[in-house]
This record gives C-alpha cells, sequence and structure tokens, in this order.
C-alpha cells in the first residue's frame, strides 16, 4: 500500500538536518523516508509539493517554551528526555492508530539534545546524530552515522571557558577535512582562520564591532588580500537595520534592509543587487495582541510568491498555519494541538475541503 504512495519529494525535508553525500543517496534511492510518502499524499490531496519544518515545530513549540511555561501548570519537575514522532495516515476519515515513525530525539537533563534517529518508511534507520557536551553545555562532538551505522562525518570542537576556540571536521574514514580556529579579544571574536587538511591557511575572516555588535566582516586569502566583506549597521534598539556586502573592490554586491514596524518587530526584509533593484522581499504583519499573523514572500517585481496566515488560541500557541500561492490558492493547512503543559501533542494536514489526510503526533518520555 505504501509503495503507491512513493511518487514525489520530501514534504518534511527541513526536518533532517543534514543531507548525506551523493553515494549515500544513490545507495537509497529505492527506499523513501516516511516524510517522502507524506509529501506524496498531500500532493495527492492537496495538489502541489510544500514543506514543512516539523524540527521547528519541536524546538519552538516543544522544547524551548515547555521549559519556560511547566511552572503554571504544576509540571514544572518534569523534563522532556525524548520525543517520539509518529506519521499516522487518514483512512475513512480516522487516523490509523499504528503509525510510522518518523523520528526520536532524545535529550539531557539541561534539555541538550544528545541523539537524534530518523527512520525511513520500512521503520529501519535512515541516519542517525549523536552529540555531547562538556560541564558547561557547550556542544564538543557530533557524530553522523549512514543507515548500516557508519560514520559518516564527525565533528570535534574545543573551548576556552564558554568560548569555541576551535572545530575540526572529519570524514567517513575519519581523515581531517578542515579545521577553523578562533581568536578573541575582550571576550569577542575577532578572528577565524579555516585551515585544509594540510593544515594551511584557506580563508581568514575579520571581525569588527561598533560597542558589544558585529559591525563588520572582512574575508582575506591565504596571501591577505581582501575578497569580500560585509558591513553591518544597526537601529538604535540593537536590531540591524542593513547589510551591505563589498566585493574586493570596495564595489556594493548585494544589500539586505530590515525594517520594523512601530513595536520593533521585524516588518520587511528586502534584498538588492549591485545595481539596487529590487531581487525579493519578505514582509512580516502581526496582530493586536504583537503576535506574527502572516509572512509574505515576494519576487524582485513585487509579485507574491507564498503567503503564510498564523492564527493563536488565548494562552499565544499557534493553533493554525494556512500557506497560498502566488494566486492566492491555499496549497496546506495545518492544525495544532497541544497537551496540558502547552507541548505539541499533534499536527493534522488538511486538505482543500478541510478533510484531514495525515497527523503527525508527539510522544514524550518524561523525567
Amino acid at each position: 500500500m505504501k509503495a503507491k504512495l512513493f511518487i514525489g519529494l520530501i514534504l518534511l525535508a527541513a526536518f533532517i538536518i543534514f543531507q548525506t553525500n551523493d553515494t549515500f543517496a544513490q545507495e537509497k534511492k529505492k527506499k523513501k523516508s516516511v516524510k517522502e510518502v507524506i509529501k506524496d499524499v498531500n500532493k495527492k490531496d492537496q495538489t502541489e509539493t510544500k514543506q514543512t519544518d516539523l524540527k521547528q515545530i519541536i524546538e519552538e513549540n516543544v522544547t524551548d517554551k515547555n521549559q519556560g511555561q511547566t511552572k503554571s501548570t504544576g509540571l514544572s519537575s518534569q523534563k522532556i528526555i525524548g520525543v517520539v514522532e509518529t506519521y499516522h495516515l487518514y483512512k475513512f476519515g480516522s487516523p490509523l492508530e499504528n503509525g510510522s515513525k518518523i523520528s526520536e530525539t532524545f535529550y539531557d537533563d539541561n534539555g541538550n539534545i544528545t541523539q537524534l534517529i530518523i527512520y525511513d518508511s520500512d521503520g529501519a534507520v535512515e541516519r542517525k546524530e549523536k552529540y555531547s557536551y562538556d560541564q558547561n553545555g557547550n556542544k564538543s562532538e557530533f557524530i553522523l552515522y549512514n543507515f548500516d551505522g557508519e560514520i559518516e562525518k564527525k565533528e570535534i570542537y574545543k573551548y576556552d571557558g564558554n568560548k569555541i576556540i576551535e572545530l575540526s571536521q572529519y570524514d567517513s574514514d575519519g581523515e581531517l577535512e578542515t579545521k577553523i580556529s578562533y581568536k578573541y579579544k575582550d571576550d569577542l571574536l575577532t578572528e577565524e582562520t579555516v585551515y585544509n587538511s594540510s593544515g594551511e591557511p584557506e580563508v581568514i575572516y575579520i571581525y569588527a564591532y561598533k560597542g558589544a555588535f558585529v559591525n563588520s566582516k572582512s574575508k582575506y586569502n591565504p596571501d591577505g588580500e581582501l575578497e569580500e566583506k560585509l558591513v553591518i549597521n544597526y537601529y538604535d534598539n540593537g536590531k540591524p537595520s542593513e547589510e551591505i556586502f563589498y566585493d574586493e573592490d570596495g564595489n556594493i554586491t548585494k544589500k539586505i534592509i530590515y525594517k520594523l514596524n512601530a513595536m520593533n518587530n521585524l516588518s520587511e526584509i528586502s534584498e538588492y543587487d549591485s545595481d539596487g533593484e529590487l531581487i525579493s522581499k519578505q514582509t512580516f504583519n502581526y496582530d493586536m495582541n504583537n503576535r506574527l499573523n502572516e509572512e509574505a514572500v515576494f519576487e524582485s517585481d513585487n509579485v507574491l510568491v507564498k503567503k503564510k496566515n498564523y492564527t493563536y488560541n488565548d494562552l499565544d500557541l499557534k493553533t493554525q498555519e494556512i500557506e497560498y500561492d502566488s494566486d492566492g490558492k491555499q496549497i496546506q493547512k495545518l492544525l495544532f494541538n497541544y497537551d496540558p503543559a502547552k507541548r505539541v501533542k499533534s499536527v493534522t494536514s488538511l486538505n482543500l475541503l478541510d478533510e484531514p489526510v495525515y497527523e503527525i503526533r508527539y510522544t514524550y518520555e518524561l523525567k
């Protein structure tokens, strides 16, 4: 039955943090993940492909908010140590009780992710990520495993207190690929040097500050020649007002302008090319309670590309998300359901007739 649904790309691809290399992708091309199945179902019932970042759902609605809100629920002593994400297709108006496992995420007592396991549509492990931390809670090691349990990538982090001073990246054979060193002055990052596998510097970034804010980031080659420079300006409240990109000759190559509304919320991001022509624009609108209720993306000619609308409940939790295409046609509708501790319990996708297509459930292991 599942095989009939395997016809498209990934709906929930943004859930996966890292992409596999070409060899891994070729070896797995005959087997699709649960996210691909979801996309296929969504394409059949909604007519177009869309993405949903469920990793962001967990991070924003499950982990962080739960830590700050459980005090009012009497569950402050409970910590999330694991989250299981499952996919349930709707049949005859009801979701299948035995869903397909999408992922498992595990956390330590400090709320740091320690392991993420992604499953394919057959229930087999597609990839696994492991994280380690030092005594200060800083990430000290990251390991990415493929479906055979073999290491695909490894990163080692070194710190001076809480300041990262070195990042080493290794390939699947354990060979050093890249090393990045960081230098500071008065606790501010001033220099970042990228070395190749032979230990030779390839790129050097120099940071300059205005107060505590980064004012510029300059990129140099190993010979000390400037290749490009980014200048960042700020509003009085410390939020960025514009980013200006220059080439080695000091010519503007790109500019990004940030606008704020009367409440100092981000209201617009506009990107311009070297000639000052608009490349793209994003707009953000808020409701009377200062909650983001609409964001839209426009092309260079101010033509709408897509738009999203958000609805919230009295607890300021997002309950609905609708995405529209450039013609104003609905291409995705999601409903969010929460448990008493304000953690996301499920996310339901509806078709154009407001009929449920599938449901993503979250099961929590508490301590």
